[in-house]
């Protein structure tokens, strides 16, 4: 560790870098571990010589594994982005089209993200730092990508495409400006999820063995093309690469490479049970992850033996400036001891004179996050309540969660932020990935989370990036008590 970078210095980053970093993180900022860790052994192994350009370019798998709140997004978007300049004006032969795509969007890069918040905030991580290399960024969230069709003229096409890259809110589209045709408008970085993704390719209902209605046809021109894709990029791999997630984002990989000319399998041998062999990708792939659990192990030794991991120092451990509190059900209504628990975090912010804290509170059911928002409410409490199903993630935009979100700000109606909730009641869909800002001084744990991993992503939600927060967890008896027992393994 004692030769790793310790300032974000040109070279070996490019100066348009630098000098967006040092506005976005502060002039006298500092690479934390795992982004030292990439730029000595990601940025530096992947300069461009000219002279390499006679050979076929060898393609690169990483793992960078950190803890909760120690910068991933910028870890991974260092080399990301400053090989996608380094390549636009010199590229290898293999990246030359002699063809256009059929596809309206044809992206250089993937970032895939198992939530279209955490790909919204993504999006606004990489716009903030490709600014003065002028990179073009999009977000492929639910409701950022109408769909495309053929049968549209090329005027309606253009119009859509202007939309799609219209500037907007920060963390939704990257604004093209010009005149220029809209076929030559193509992406650099694509952030999306795998699912939004399969459907662009294969249609909206592409899951579906039967039409949905009569005249339904799935037979459409795909939005996205990956013939270009030199990058794909796996945030939170731990939660894509899980079982109930796996099977998409093998799919869409093994999709981008059949369009790339160098098709894969993950098929098991059903004769001898076991896995095809190891999977060469036609494109760098990088892993992130703040927790390597078994399974994921296991994936990547059957799949990937030869990546080369990086991994911080205090991987799978909490930070040092979190504090953990249990509570025990006093009143026989949990509900009622978070009202109060809440009061009382907001009690002591009003006696040292600090503007009123933050708090995220993680439930287990999404029934159990209405019950509780519902209670709050009714007992003078404003709170945003967040399920899989809830209709402000249907908006295509993140501002259902302003306010928590790092460098995010509610809107206040006549300066008045009476009205302006400081509760937000989730599942753990919001535990993964999104960086809270650090007016999240408080997560509340409700319910007892499936296991150490869940609980290291809720709790990562505060004390980030060196900040202090708290972890309170609810509950009593033998299960609570072996939970905090666990917690003080992983504490330091």
């Amino acid at each position: 560790m004692k030769s790793l970078p310790t300032a974000f210095t040109s070279p070996p980053l490019m100066e348009g870098l630098v000098s967006s970093l040092h506005r976005v993180l502060g002039p006298r900022s500092s690479p934390t571990a795992i982004q030292a860790l990439s730029i000595k052994h990601i940025v530096s192994t992947l300069q461009v010589h000219v002279p390499d350009r006679e050979q076929a370019r060898r393609w690169r798998e990483f793992l960078l594994a950190s803890e909760t709140g120690s910068g991933k997004s910028f870890a991974y978007l260092l080399p990301l982005l400053q090989d996608l300049k380094m390549t636009e004006s010199n590229p290898f032969p293999d990246q030359v089209r002699e063809t256009r795509s059929r596809a309206s969007i044809n992206p250089r890069a993937i970032v895939l993200a198992p939530t279209h918040e955490l790909s919204r905030q993504l999006t606004s991580f990489a716009k903030s730092v490709s600014h003065d290399i002028k990179l073009r960024i999009l977000s492929a969230s639910r409701s950022n990508v109408p769909n495309i069709s053929s049968a549209k003229s090329a005027s309606q096409m253009a119009r859509d495409l202007d939309r799609i890259f219209g500037e907007g809110e920060a963390g939704s589209e990257l604004e093209l400006k010009g005149r220029g045709n809209a076929q030559d408008r193509d992406v650099d970085v694509l952030v999306s999820t795998p699912m939004k993704l399969l459907e662009m390719l294969r249609g909206r209902y592409w899951r579906e063995e039967r039409p949905r209605f009569p005249g339904q046809n799935n037979e459409k021109k795909p939005e996205v093309g990956f013939e270009r894709v030199e990058w794909v990029v796996v945030d939170e791999a731990d939660v894509l690469f899980d079982p109930d997630f796996r099977t998409f984002t093998q799919d869409l990989l093994s999709d981008i490479s059949k369009q790339r000319g160098h098709p894969v399998s993950h098929i098991l041998d059903p004769k001898a049970n076991i896995a095809a062999g190891p999977v060469h990708y036609p494109f760098h792939l990088l892993l992130t992850t703040a927790t390597i659990p078994a399974m994921l192990n296991s994936y990547l030794e059957k799949f990937h033996s030869s990546m080369t991991r990086l991994a911080s120092p205090n991987l799978h451990r909490l930070p040092r400036t979190l504090k953990r509190e249990t509570v025990g059900t006093s009143s026989g209504n949990r509900n009622a001891d978070v009202e109060k628990r809440i009061k009382q975090v907001w009690a002591e912010d009003a006696a040292e004179g600090r503007e009123l804290s933050r708090i995220v509170v993680f439930c287990n059911r999404s029934t159990k996050v209405h019950d509780l928002c519902a209670y709050l409410q009714k007992e003078g409490v404003k709170c945003v309540e967040i399920t899989s199903t809830g209709e402000q993630r249907l908006r295509g935009s993140n501002k259902h969660l302003a306010g928590f979100l790092k460098n995010t700000s509610p809107v206040v109606a006549d300066g008045d932020d009476a009205d302006i909730p400081r509760v937000l009641v989730t599942t753990s869909l919001l535990s993964r990935g999104l960086d809270f800002s650090p007016s999240v001084s408080h997560v509340f744990i409700m319910d007892e989370p499936r296991n150490k991993v869940d609980f290291l992503h809720r709790a990562g939600r505060t004390a980030r990036a060196g900040g202090r927060g708290t972890v309170v967890i609810f509950g009593k008896g033998k299960r609570a008590a072996d939970l905090d027992r666990d917690l003080k393994k992983v504490r330091y």
